[in-house]
């Protein structure tokens, strides 16, 4: 179960047919899915990897809406862009619209074949670096611990 993709997980979940409560850790604009993971894979033996599934999704997505929401709230944004592999799960995109449907604003996805894990980004970016095969990658300005609040202006498109 835990080593599935997003798609055999959103496949499991549609047959779940109970919800189990799992850790919800949001503070402020911060997740931490730890706890979430922790929990699923103590409950393996006794609980179905179809329910387990479904509750995983529901919880983690039920967080991630609620930091948005807050997120677009703090700042007075009224377009929401969902994006990277987990775009492409409909339940979010579901709660996403929902969400944004209750305060009117835009929201929007790239098409799924453009929404994809940036896993691969990130460690062909490392591959770069440590074979210094580009001058400019010295330039970027990665900061793992970076605080949406530091964030100045945002350009949105609505894709829908």
């Amino acid at each position: 179960l835990l080593n599935a993709n997003g798609k055999a997980l959103a496949d499991l979940a549609a047959n779940a047919k109970t919800f189990i409560p799992l850790p919800y850790n949001e503070k402020g604009m911060d997740l931490a899915f730890s706890g979430l993971l922790t929990k699923a894979v103590q409950l393996k033996h006794t609980h179905k990897k179809e329910d387990l599934a479904f509750s995983l999704m529901e919880t983690s997505f039920a967080m991630v809406v609620e930091v948005t929401e807050r997120a677009a709230l703090l700042f007075d944004k009224k377009e929401i862009v969902l994006a990277g592999g987990v775009a492409q799960n409909t339940r979010l995109q579901n709660m996403i619209a929902g969400m944004a449907q209750h305060y009117g604003w835009k929201w929007g996805t790239a098409p799924s074949q453009f929404n994809r894990d940036n896993g691969a980004m990130i460690a062909f970016c490392g591959f770069l670096n440590k074979h210094n095969a580009t001058k400019n990658i010295e330039t970027l300005k990665v900061k793992p611990y970076f605080r949406f609040e530091e964030l100045q202006d945002v350009v949105m498109v609505d894709n829908r």
